[in-house]
């Protein structure tokens, strides 16, 4: 029986099929315990009288699993796919993987902090202009950043990518001529009269 294991994995596509088995099984099981986890500190959340932990927490649920199936699928790849002729492609994808979940939580960050100072404005007064003209700014200015990190997650993604390397670089220098386009064109909306 020892022996059977031992030739198992050291057949290259045995050990693929072996790894990729334990891999879903563990990935399977850290999102029950991660879902688990998530309830819990929902719960919790429901009972503070704010309502920003809440938001944090389904801010943050996303990107956290990403970053979680990262880690699971880099260690699969390091442990099973070592030197063999799927090791290139699933590190690619590891890498966009890690690219797109700190991207995502660079989004939501930018949108947490744009929700906090967006209730810090009192639009239920009276005389609200300048908070709704603020309003609108941060919008603004919140549409433009979320772009420019989008814009900057697919050009790296593309850069992961020898043949398409090219097109990332000038992506990348497109978008910091855009920015700086983009910048001047919406002085004139974000700064105050």
């Amino acid at each position: 029986m020892k022996e059977w294991l031992l030739k198992m994995i050291d057949n290259p596509e045995h050990r693929i099929l072996i790894g990729l088995g334990g891999f879903l099984i563990v990935t399977l099981i850290v999102y029950v315990i991660y879902h688990y986890v998530i309830k819990k500190l929902k719960e919790k959340a429901l009972k503070t009288e704010t309502k920003a932990d809440d938001f944090i927490i389904e801010l943050l649920r996303v990107p956290l699993w990403g970053i979680f199936v990262w880690i699971l699928l880099k260690i699969f790849n390091e442990t099973f796919l070592k030197g063999g002729k799927y090791e290139n492609f699933v590190a690619d994808i590891n890498t966009i993987l890690l690219i797109i979940a700190v991207g995502w939580l660079l989004i939501k960050g930018v949108r947490l902090i744009f929700y906090i100072l967006r209730n810090k404005l009192d639009i239920q007064s009276e005389n609200n202009l300048v908070a709704r003209m603020n309003l609108t700014r941060m919008k603004i200015f919140e549409g433009i950043i979320v772009g420019i990190i989008t814009f900057l997650i697919v050009a790296i993604c593309l850069m992961t990518f020898e043949r398409v390397r090219a097109l990332g670089v000038s992506l990348l220098t497109s978008a910091g001529i855009a920015g700086i386009i983009v910048g001047l064109a919406a002085q004139k909306v974000l700064v105050p009269y």
